[in-house]
């Protein structure tokens, strides 16, 4: 066996490979082969082979059915036992024990969970206390390995624990001792409930004290794996310090402070305070800030300061890329700052940062300069006032003048990252000054990274800007940029290429003027390349090159709109089918280029784009049927801190996900000129939906509506119309199935979008409607909208929970009512799917909404339901009224007092939708509502009166009010005791701004006149002028050509029955707009 063993070792492959096999052969007779690996761990002399031993015993001791360990005797296997705890005795060396023990603690936990070797446990807490130390250390090694036993055993026994570990903790001159007893304790604590840690708190003096011992011997390594052990635990209880804080955050505060420490070590203590920070931020948010966050931050800046002088100034000469990932301390302190400054948030952390900022932004040494840039950079995110805000954009742009080039670019670095950061603020507060000094950094005197770094600034102050922000600078941004181009390197070219593509997706149609002098300058940079990119050496630099010309030619075209970049399209296009697609292949970013654009393209040329589809359209589809897997030893990381593959990304899968959106682009833009494809894009995309990752799936959302669109269109006989059924039906159950599944709010909300926008097509229009769902197909969407509903609100409840028991600060309540905002968005779109089967399929929808939804959107009712909540519910109602004609009327006496208590409630979003409610109710209730009429009048007059009703918010809630009013008055008349009074007041508040609404108050206003109803009109026709005046004042504010010659045509008849005094006095009134409206009545 030793020889096996050796060969296993040794570099001849022939010989390990005859090795293994003969290894596998002995695994057949289970007991030799193990005999035969105890001999050796005896016998041998070489460390090497008893390591080996030790690892192949370990491997076979698997109890499972696979494992070897149950195919033995009992009598074997405790004898086995038995010479596992003797070779302890025996083995000398470190390394070997080791093993030994790893091999009894695995083994050791199976059995134990069996209650197969109690006796182990008894012998395992002797060796611990032994006087031996090496026995000691195998006995805690193991008794590490077996932690997950301690988890579940009798709480009872945890005093002996505690006794023990009190001991061995104490052993300073044993530091392997304390060592292991220090992960002992950290994995037996991350194992257990919070409560049954509290008899160790009396621990953490001693393992501070054992840390003071490893650092004043210089024992760093032991010293990095205690606090290591304390950062797993602080992870997952971290008030379990609580007691001894602030001596522990003295300690770690200190270990960090220290120059003369290693990096690692250093590193290893502020990782703990980190994670202490990020795991009870209310705790330290508590603590005086000279406790932790105050020394904290000097030692970050600190050690941001300790940069390389470079007194060679070989950083501004260098021409290439800085490498801002690579690790290093001042990259890792980056990230504690940004960590840091998201759990503290900015009430607590920013007066002490900005204290130390004041301190250093004008220090003659730059490198101090350079660190308030960074510091600045990594925690705009949580700075929320605006002065603070416009003061920290002052100071950054004022040092784009600074002396000394890192600052330079630290300054405009830190500029691209805040407009992020405070987008859309920083935008609206930028001058063009300031702008103008941005541009001025990409002058040929600047090193070439601060141009570089200049462009790429300019692309997130543009990514985050309003077009309007744009306009007074565009023409001096373009024209710098385009300036710049020609005599810049191409790691600058490149990004001024991006950022002329980023102002083009900005400002749109408004980037035409300036198409003549921005397109012949990047096309040829395709099409020709330049000769500067053809002197690139490597092949990927001048694909990745000319991957970036294209998506600035296909940004500024889409952007554009001019008829000129058909033509320029087309010889893009052109090149493309020439060079054969050659590049598709051999370059992932000129494949992802080339795939963005043809979308692009497509969008802007439309069916001219056609003639390309038959070449471009087989390598989306090949593209996005690619398989992409994570790969293997990104498994082992994922499954270890058990993470999900949602947003880890590979070259494959941006391919993949790029050519799926491509495709419903193409499918949105061209429809049924996808026709011979559509077969193949039903079977690729919306299985898509079962994808890991974010954006594929987003892209098979996009693409369903579109794709039962592109099929309705080739509908051409009955067979076709079973096949669209069968397409439809299963796209839906694929989609209903992707909604039941989903829990997250991203692919939630976009989900239920989806299935909104499918609704529509559920019926097929050819000579009348062709309904597409049953009864079942209903059912199952209400069924899955029913328990999307239900597990919102449960998310909701967990989350308001977490907000009254933990002392939540103003900012993360914040983030809690965006978390509620999206949630009461799925409420909104699962009411309007709702509103949609009423609409096309009331006779099945109505009966399950009744059986299914009614009882808990009666619950969403209640007064003490939030907005959210009880505006679904009205939603669902008003659908009710809206299409379900005479089976509505049944719903009328629990629904009317429940849309009039509705009316004057504080929240504007509630009112505008109990107000288009009763509107509705009215029109069709008819006599229904009569009894309650009066009453819903005065609520509405009051809502109306309302002093809160004049603020801009309730400005759609008060449209709808008079809406409502309007056809209470027209439909509900004999109910109405004060209806003179009533339409007085409705016509006070006429014309409305919105054309929609204002189209129904008018068309009740014109069938009230044409009935020549008296008490509209007044009894001396009082109110005839006000009428004229509202009908006149409404021209030119209706979208709608038909309801404006209505309206011409009221005015006319009362004018030819009005007097001559009346029509005089009203066009005085109306001043400059009676010549048109006069001119305009001519024609009726």
């Amino acid at each position: 066996m030793e020889n096996l063993l050796h060969r296993l070792l040794g570099g001849d492959n022939a010989k390990r490979e005859a090795a293994e096999r003969v290894i596998n052969e002995l695994e057949k007779q289970p007991e030799e082969y193990m005999i035969s690996l105890i001999s050796v761990l005896r016998t041998s002399t070489l460390s090497s082979v008893r390591n080996l031993a030790c690892i192949l015993i370990r491997q076979n001791l698997n109890v499972s059915e696979e494992g070897l360990w149950l195919k033995l005797d009992h009598n074997f296997q405790c004898s086995f036992r038995n010479e596992l705890l003797q070779l302890l005795e025996t083995e000398k060396e470190l390394n070997v024990r080791e093993k030994i023990c790893q091999c009894i603690g695995e083994l050791g936990l199976n059995l134990l969970e069996n209650n197969t070797w109690p006796e182990l446990l008894p012998i395992l807490l002797s060796l611990s206390q032994s006087l031996d130390p090496a026995t000691q250390l195998s006995g805690l090694t193991i008794l590490h390995y077996i932690v997950p036993y301690f988890a579940s055993m009798d709480r009872d026994d945890i005093p002996s624990l505690v006794a023990l570990f009190h001991q061995t903790l104490q052993q300073h001159e044993q530091p392997l001792i304390q060592v292991e007893t220090c992960r002992a304790v950290c994995s037996l604590l991350s194992k257990l409930e919070t409560n049954d840690t509290i008899q160790f708190v009396t621990l953490i003096p001693l393992i501070l004290r054992a840390l003071s011992d490893m650092l004043n011997r210089e024992h760093t390594e032991f010293a990095c794996e205690i606090i290591r052990a304390m950062s797993d635990l602080v992870e997952v209880h971290a008030t379990f310090f609580k007691q001894n804080l602030e001596s522990l955050i003295q300690a770690m505060v200190s270990i960090a402070r220290s120059k003369a420490l290693d990096d690692d070590t250093r590193q290893a203590s502020l990782e703990f305070l980190t994670l202490l920070i990020e795991n009870s931020p209310n705790m330290i948010r508590s603590l005086p800030t000279s406790v932790l966050l105050t020394p904290l931050l000097q030692i970050l800046f600190s050690i941001l300061v300790e940069i390389d002088p470079d007194p060679a100034h070989t950083w501004e000469q260098d021409e290439t890329e800085p490498d801002e990932a690579e690790p290093s301390m001042f990259n890792y302190t980056l990230g504690v700052l940004a960590r840091v400054s998201q759990a503290i948030r900015g009430r607590v952390f920013l007066p002490p940062l900005y204290a130390l900022i004041d301190r250093s932004m004008h220090n003659a040494d730059w490198r101090y300069r350079h660190a308030v840039m960074y510091t600045l950079c990594q925690v705009g995110e949580i700075v929320t006032d605006e002065t603070q805000r416009r003061q920290i954009a002052h100071y950054v742009i004022t040092s784009f003048q600074d002396a000394h080039p890192r600052v330079r670019y630290a300054s405009v670095r830190c500029l691209g990252q805040l407009a992020t950061d405070f987008q859309p603020f920083l935008q609206h507060e930028l001058s063009v000054s300031a702008l103008t000094a941005i541009f001025s950094l990409l002058h040929a005197d600047q090193p070439v990274r601060v141009r570089f770094i200049t462009a790429a600034a300019l692309i997130n102050f543009v990514d985050g800007a309003d077009p309007a922000v744009l306009q007074p600078v565009l023409g001096d941004m373009l024209h710098a940029l385009l300036d710049a181009l020609p005599s810049s390197p191409i790691l600058v070219q490149k990004q001024i290429l991006a950022a002329i593509a980023s102002i083009a997706d900005c400002v749109g149609a408004a980037l035409a003027p300036f198409y003549p002098a921005v397109m012949p300058v990047i096309k040829p940079l395709y099409t020709q390349p330049s000769e500067a990119a053809e002197r690139l050496g490597d092949s990927t630099e001048r694909s990745s090159y000319r991957s970036t010309a294209l998506e600035c030619i296909t940004c500024v075209g889409a952007a554009a709109e001019v008829p000129q970049y058909r033509q320029d399209a087309r010889d893009v296009l052109e090149v493309m089918y020439r060079e054969g697609m050659g590049e598709v292949e051999e370059s992932s970013e000129m494949k992802n280029a080339m795939m963005s654009a043809w979308g692009r393209m497509c969008s802007a040329l439309k069916e001219d784009f056609l003639p390309y589809v038959d070449m471009i359209v087989p390598i989306l589809l090949k593209t996005a049927k690619q398989e992409v897997e994570t790969p293997e030893e990104l498994d082992d990381f994922l499954d270890e801190f058990d993470e999900d593959t949602d947003n880890i990304r590979t070259n494959a899968m941006e391919e993949k996900a790029i050519a799926c959106r491509t495709l419903a682009l193409l499918l949105n833009t061209l429809h049924c000129g996808l026709a011979s494809y559509l077969p193949a894009i039903t079977q690729t995309l919306p299985p898509l939906l079962n994808s890991t990752f974010d954006d594929i799936k987003m892209a098979a959302l996009v693409s369903i509506p579109d794709l039962l669109t592109a099929i309705s269109e080739t509908i051409q006989d009955p067979a076709s119309v079973e096949s669209y059924r069968q397409t439809f039906l299963s796209l839906i159950d694929l989609l209903l199935s992707f909604i039941a599944d989903e829990s997250e709010l991203d692919m939630l909300l976009p989900a239920l979008q989806t299935l909104f926008y499918c609704m529509p097509r559920a019926v097929l229009q050819r000579n009348g409607p062709i309904p597409i769902m049953q009864g079942a197909e209903v059912a199952r969407i209400i069924e899955v909208l029913h328990a999307a509903l239900k597990a919102s609100f449960e998310r909701r409840a967990i989350l308001s929970a977490d907000v009254e028991r933990e002392d939540w600060d103003e900012e993360e309540v914040e983030e809690f009512k965006e978390i509620e905002e999206g949630e009461n968005q799925s409420h909104y779109w699962i009411a309007s799917i709702l509103g949609e089967l009423l609409n096309g399929h009331s006779d099945f929808a109505l009966p399950l909404i009744h059986e299914i939804l009614l009882p808990d959107l009666f619950d969403c009712c209640d007064p003490s339901r939030t907005a959210g909540d009880r505006i679904v519910a009205l939603v669902v109602m008003e659908k009710i009224v809206e299409y379900c004609g005479k089976d509505a009327l049944s719903y009328y006496p629990q629904f009317l007092p429940i849309f009039r208590r509705e009316l004057r409630v504080p929240d504007a979003s509630i009112r505008e939708v109990a107000a288009q409610a009763l509107s509705l109710a009215a029109e069709f209730g008819g006599e229904l509502l009569w009894d309650t009429a009066e009453s819903c009048v005065r609520e509405l007059q009051s809502a109306l009166e309302d002093p809160a009703a004049a603020e801009a918010c309730y400005a759609e809630a008060n449209q709808w009010g008079i809406v409502a009013m309007g056809k209470l008055g027209f439909y509900c008349a004999p109910a109405i005791s004060t209806l003179p009074a009533v339409y007085r007041f409705w016509l006070d508040r006429l014309p409305i701004e919105d054309a929609d609404l204002l189209e129904i108050c008018l068309s009740v206003m014109c069938a009230l006149l044409e009935k020549g109803d008296v008490a509209f009109l007044g009894d001396t026709q009082q109110n005839v002028p006000r009428v004229l005046q509202v009908l006149c004042e409404s021209l030119g504010r209706l979208g709608n050509a038909a309801a404006e010659q209505q309206v011409l045509r009221m005015i006319k008849t009362i004018e030819m029955q009005a007097s001559p005094e009346l029509m005089n006095a009203l066009w005085n009134v109306l001043g400059s707009k009676a010549e048109t409206i006069r001119q305009k009545l001519q024609s009726v």
